[in-house]
């Protein structure tokens, strides 16, 4: 696997990773049934994880997903369709045929793979732990929060739950519908922990250092993909498109360039 240009934002690290090579040409579906009307792609995402996905004061979803499933789009001759949803609605709605896509930071899981086809990995990304100042003031490593007493908030049904469970075995994982409740859970001293991304993890407690802070230790990486229906057509024709995108001055690159989640970030050489 080539690993291509790595963000350092926050003192983490956010990389692009995909296998190289050049996958076949995919012509453009067949139209639905209307002259020159090429059926759209539905996409689902949570749009609250910038800058992968987010919401604009206008309504407009926008974020390096969403840029990332567009121009799939364009490459198929389909015009795309975002829908906004809970991110444990994702895959539900994936398999009831109500959406073609999940575009929406989501991590290639075993558990998830028995329900839905993964794409080849876009992006890779650190999990991290938000800790209280005042309930987690002690605590210097991961292991002081595998205890019985301690509360761990999770955003449910992402893989930050899945990390939470399996390194906390012994703590209480108290999951909730986003990131936001977790992270408020951590900043009022009701919970000990939040298990997410660093990326997000170091936003969170830049914006409230004297009830935040981030603990030095990771729980290891997640890599990023897109999701479809089990069998689905989309898988080798997304895969064909993703190794374009990562070809070196790519659309990859161009997309961490534009999205980057600091002003100081600049793209560095994967190690």
């Amino acid at each position: 696997m080539q690993i291509l240009p790595t963000l350092q934002a926050f003192g983490t690290l956010l990389a692009i990773a995909l296998a190289t090579g050049c996958g076949p040409a995919h012509p453009s579906p067949a139209t639905p049934g209307g002259a020159g009307e090429a059926k759209p792609l539905v996409v689902g995402t949570e749009a609250a994880y910038p800058p992968f996905e987010s919401v604009e004061p206008n309504g407009d979803i926008v974020g390096l997903d969403v840029d990332l499933v567009r121009a799939l789009g364009e490459r198929l001759g389909r015009p795309v369709t975002v829908r906004n949803m809970q991110f444990d609605a994702l895959i539900p709605e994936l398999q009831a045929g109500r959406i073609d896509i999940v575009a929406s930071g989501m991590s290639r899981l075993p558990e998830r793979a028995l329900k839905v086809d993964f794409s080849r990995p876009y992006a890779r990304i650190i999990m991290s732990i938000l800790l209280s100042t005042t309930r987690a003031a002690d605590v210097k490593s991961a292991a002081d929060l595998d205890k019985p007493g301690v509360v761990i908030a999770v955003q449910r049904g992402t893989s930050g739950e899945v990390k939470a469970k399996a390194a906390f075995s012994k703590a209480e994982i108290r999951p909730f519908d986003n990131q936001v409740d977790a992270s408020k859970e951590v900043a009022a001293g009701r919970a000990h922990a939040f298990v997410y991304d660093m990326v997000s993890v170091r936003k969170l407690a830049e914006k409230e250092p004297d009830k935040l802070r981030v603990l030095g230790e990771t729980l290891g990486s997640e890599e990023y993909c897109m999701a479809f229906a089990k069998g689905s057509a989309l898988v080798d024709p997304a895969n064909a498109f993703l190794d374009d995108a990562a070809k070196p001055d790519g659309l990859l690159s161009r997309l961490v360039a534009k999205w980057k989640p600091d002003a100081e970030s600049a793209p560095a050489d994967a190690k």
